[in-house]
């Protein structure tokens, strides 16, 4: 349940971001952004610190939403206005946008989550804590693509033609890789100096490279999910986006009770290899 409702708002938020692209109002697209990605990493470090428990860290995912949307109030009720005003055809097509962002939202949140739930089973709410505070760290990195997402995703959608596009989309593949490289030191050394700090927390510097580079790995995949959509081919990236959350799942349940928390990172650096390279 805690699933289907977080992927329902994340479904409304990216459908919130997607109407503010359109007209073209950066400033409130810029803070439905980031206020997504700061209220996620704030609430999971508090849910983890709290509570150690997989269902707490998937509300604080809830939470962060629900925030982000009150944040942006104005242009989220502008939204919902506008459903009582839209004609039949623009119904329909709201629903063929709608249903694969739906379901690879569904899917985004499994990738993400599904790790920590098995993590938990196969292995204790202890070993949930390691593993959850070392993810929060290395995906922190997701501010970089959602601030040249700010600047470039507007200028792919509105290209007069694919190729301008494309350029504005390597664009975006090429400055959102090369902060990424940048920054990674700068949050490996947060890592290193929180499990110094804390006598609670392990120093496990291989399973936190294998989760960056998953996470480097999802940046990647934004390009050609944004140029499926200027396309008009979500279809595309809905059937991916379930595969790879196939992939996570299987590859969790075998490999985290053969090899406990690598399994977790491995199995999150596959499925998101796979991620960007169909994608």
């Amino acid at each position: 349940m805690q699933f289907v409702s977080a992927a329902i708002l994340v479904a409304a938020h990216t459908a919130l971001s997607f109407r503010l692209r359109a007209l073209g109002d950066n400033k409130s697209y810029a803070m439905l952004r980031f206020s997504y990605v700061i209220l996620r990493a704030v609430l999971a470090l508090i849910a983890l610190l709290l509570f150690e428990d997989p269902v707490v860290y998937l509300m604080s995912e809830i939470c962060a939403v629900i925030g982000s949307l009150a944040i942006s109030y104005n242009s989220f009720l502008d939204s919902i206005k506008e459903m009582y005003l839209v004609s039949f055809s623009r119904l329909l097509a709201s629903i063929k946008l709608g249903a694969p962002l739906f379901v690879q939202s569904c899917s985004a949140l499994i990738i993400t989550n599904v790790d920590k739930l098995i993590v938990d089973k196969e292995l204790g709410s202890g070993e949930l804590g390691q593993y959850a505070f070392l993810f929060s760290v290395a995906s922190s990195i997701a501010f970089v693509s959602s601030y040249y997402a700010m600047k470039y995703e507007v200028e792919i959608y509105k290209g007069d033609c694919a190729r301008e596009a494309k350029n504005y989309a390597n664009l975006f593949l090429y400055k959102s890789i090369k902060m990424v490289l940048m920054i990674s030191p700068i949050v490996f050394s947060i890592y290193y100096i929180s499990t110094e700090v804390s006598g609670s927390i392990r120093f496990m510097p291989v399973t936190f490279f294998m989760v960056l580079i998953g996470q480097i790995f999802i940046v990647a995949s934004l390009r050609g999910s944004y140029l499926l959509t200027y396309q008009d081919r979500t279809f595309i990236i809905l059937v991916i986006s379930i595969f790879s959350a196939v992939i996570s799942v299987s590859s969790n349940l075998i490999l985290v009770p053969k090899i406990g928390l690598n399994g977790s990172a491995v199995a999150s650096l596959i499925s998101n290899f796979i991620l960007a390279l169909l994608i």
